[in-house]
């Protein structure tokens, strides 16, 4: 956001050096072809929109890997889920770069694994089925299996 744009006071009071709000403030491009990329139809909105964003548009992400599908599953399993919800966290011990932990109920538990590395990785995992697979990860019969900065949330 150029400075005569800024709103964000403090972004304004350090500028150049402070890096402020704003840019996590624009506007959200929710139609790429549209004035303001539809978020609004005044000719300008209280913050620019940056001219890149518009490839982000919510109506140009309709693929299966499109961050607002990913955005939607999660949400979509979180809601699915009462141990995501209000499960207890139980975190679980794993050699690094992986995070394990698990979320239970009386009724639930969801096993929860991350490869927060670049390389793949495998580590011992039961239950399923997978309730959501984020990147190249999967559950075979004794281990999962995690590619670089992937995911699995296993039902228990």
């Amino acid at each position: 956001v150029s400075f005569e744009r800024l709103r964000d006071p403090e972004a304004i009071a350090f500028w150049p050096s402070g890096i402020g709000r704003d840019g996590a403030r624009t506007p959200m491009p929710w139609q790429r072809d549209a004035n303001m990329a539809g978020f609004t139809e005044a000719p300008d909105a209280w913050l620019p929109l940056d001219p890149r964003h518009r490839a982000l548009a919510v109506d140009t992400q309709s693929s299966d890997d499109s961050m607002l599908s990913f955005t939607r599953a999660m949400i979509a399993l979180r809601r699915a889920s009462p141990a995501l919800r209000e499960g207890e966290f139980v975190s679980l011990d794993a050699p690094e770069p992986v995070l394990a932990f698990e979320r239970r109920t009386d009724d639930e538990r969801v096993l929860c694994l991350f490869n927060l590395g670049p390389e793949p990785v495998k580590r011992p995992a039961s239950g399923g089925p997978v309730r959501l697979a984020v990147g190249q990860a999967e559950l075979g019969t004794a281990a999962a299996s995690l590619g670089g900065y992937s995911a699995l949330f296993i039902a228990g």
